[in-house]
C-alpha cells in the first residue's frame, strides 16, 4: 500500500508526508507537516481509493509498519 498516496488523497493540498513514528508498530503511520501537524491514515479508505470498491486493508505483522497490503 502506498502510504504517501494516502496522505495526498486523504488530505489534499496540505503537502503532508507519510512517516512511521514507531518502527515496531504498524499502526504508527502518520501524515505530518513541517509545522507539526500530524494526522492518521485511514488504510481501508486508501485501499478503496487505490483498488476500488470492495478492497480492504490487511496486515501481515502488526510489529512491522511495512507489511500493510490491500485485498479484495
Amino acid at each position: 500500500m502506498d502510504m504517501q498516496r494516502g496522505c495526498n488523497t486523504q488530505y489534499p493540498g496540505y503537502g503532508l508526508r507519510a512517516v512511521v513514528t514507531d518502527q515496531h508498530n504498524a499502526y504508527s503511520w502518520r501524515c505530518t507537516s513541517p509545522w507539526g501537524y500530524s494526522v492518521g491514515i485511514d488504510v481501508n479508505k486508501e485501499c478503496v481509493t487505490q483498488y476500488g470498491a470492495g478492497a480492504s486493508a490487511g496486515l501481515t505483522d502488526p510489529r512491522n509498519p511495512y507489511t500493510w497490503f490491500c485485498r479484495r
